[in-house]
């Protein structure tokens, strides 16, 4: 059965979609979140934050990237690579 029109979309797999885009993250508190963002970064917490992960060898960025990451899209990219070669540009 299809949702009606007025119903959020759903797709197996996916998050339902809304039709305008507030209503996906009316329930957050971004207001909040990026004035801690943009604090952050006035402060130099952000950076010191990345020279400290770049001096480590990038091990949080690299744990969030194998979770957040498909196989088919880690191939997909080691294809692109081979076939186009490192330093190609997309």
């Amino acid at each position: 059965m299809q949702p009606a029109p007025s119903e959020p979309f759903a797709f197996p797999g996916f998050l339902p979609l809304r039709l305008h885009p507030h209503d996906a993250f009316a329930h957050l508190d971004l207001v909040t979140r990026m004035r801690e963002l943009v604090d952050d970064i006035g402060s130099g917490r952000f950076a010191d934050e990345w020279e400290a992960e770049r001096d480590a060898g990038y091990p949080r960025l690299e744990a969030l990237r194998a979770k957040a990451v498909s196989p088919e899209i880690l191939a997909f990219e080691a294809d692109l690579r081979k076939r186009l070669g490192e330093g190609a540009v997309v």
